[in-house]
C-alpha cells in the first residue's frame, strides 16, 4: 500500500487517523523492545485509547531516553495527541506546534489537531482564518471531509447561516458524515435565511432518502405546516 492510498483510506475516520496512520507510515521503525519497557507500555495504551496512562509511559520513556523522539519523531505527534485527548489543550497546541511534531508526512494532521486544540481553548475566530487557508498551505491533504464539517459547525454556532449553508452543502459529497443530520441542519439554515424553497427541496430528500431517521420527523413537520 503506497503512501498516497495510506493517507485515503484512513482519512475517512479522521479521528481514529492519529491512533494509527503514523505507525502505517513508519512501520519501518521498530520504536519498542519487549513487554515491560516504557514505549511498550505507552503504545500499548495508546492503541487502546488510554491516552493518559500512554502519556505518562511516554514521559516516563523520555526520562529513560532523551533522544528518543529525536530519531523516531512520530512519537512527538503521539504524545501531543495524548495530551489533546486528555484535554490539556494548551500543551497539545503547543507540543503539535513544536518543530519535533512537524514530520512531512502528517504535518496537516498536526495542523489540523493544532487548530482543534486551539479552538478548544476559545480562539475561535483565528481558527476560522486560518482554516480558510489550511488547504493552500497542505496541498495534498485528504482532509476535505474533516475541514468542512469543522468549518459548518464553526460558522453554524456563530450564526453565520449563509457560509454555514455552503459547507454543509460541501459536507453531502462526502459518504462518511450522516447526510440526515446534514439535511436536518441545512432545513433550519434555509428557515432563518427565509428560503424556503430550499426548506422544502431538503425537507422532501431526507424524507425520501432517509424515511427512518431522526431528523425526519422534524422535516416532516416543518413541510406540513407550510402546506
Amino acid at each position: 500500500m503506497d503512501f498516497t492510498t495510506i493517507r485515503n483510506y484512513f482519512s475517512v475516520t479522521y479521528l481514529v487517523m492519529a491512533l494509527v496512520v503514523v505507525d502505517v507510515i513508519f512501520c519501518h521503525q521498530q520504536v519498542y523492545n519487549s513487554e515491560g519497557d516504557s514505549f511498550y507500555e505507552a503504545t500499548r495504551h495508546y492503541e487502546v485509547g488510554n491516552y493518559a496512562k500512554a502519556l505518562d509511559f511516554y514521559n516516563k520513556a523520555l526520562q529513560e531516553d532523551s533522544t528518543f523522539t529525536a530519531r523516531y519523531p512520530q512519537i512527538q505527534f503521539k504524545i501531543a495527541y495524548c495530551l489533546y485527548q486528555t484535554g490539556d489543550y494548551t500543551a497539545a497546541l503547543n507540543s503539535f506546534q513544536d518543530k519535533s511534531t512537524r514530520v512531512k508526512e502528517i504535518e496537516d494532521y498536526a495542523d489540523f489537531f493544532a487548530l482543534r486544540s486551539n479552538l478548544a481553548v476559545g480562539d475561535t475566530a483565528n481558527v476560522i482564518r486560518k482554516l480558510r487557508t489550511f488547504r493552500s498551505r497542505h496541498p495534498g491533504t485528504t482532509l476535505g471531509g474533516p475541514l468542512d464539517s469543522l468549518m459548518a459547525s464553526l460558522h453554524y454556532s456563530l450564526k453565520n447561516f449563509k457560509q454555514a449553508a455552503r459547507y454543509y452543502e460541501r459536507m453531502l459529497k462526502y459518504r462518511r458524515f450522516d447526510k440526515g443530520d446534514v439535511y436536518g441542519k441545512l432545513i433550519r439554515i434555509s428557515e432563518r435565511l427565509n428560503r424556503m424553497k430550499s426548506v422544502d427541496a431538503y425537507a422532501i430528500k431526507l424524507m425520501r432518502s432517509y424515511p427512518f431517521h431522526p431528523q425526519t420527523e422534524y422535516a416532516f413537520t416543518t413541510y406540513a405546516n407550510r402546506y
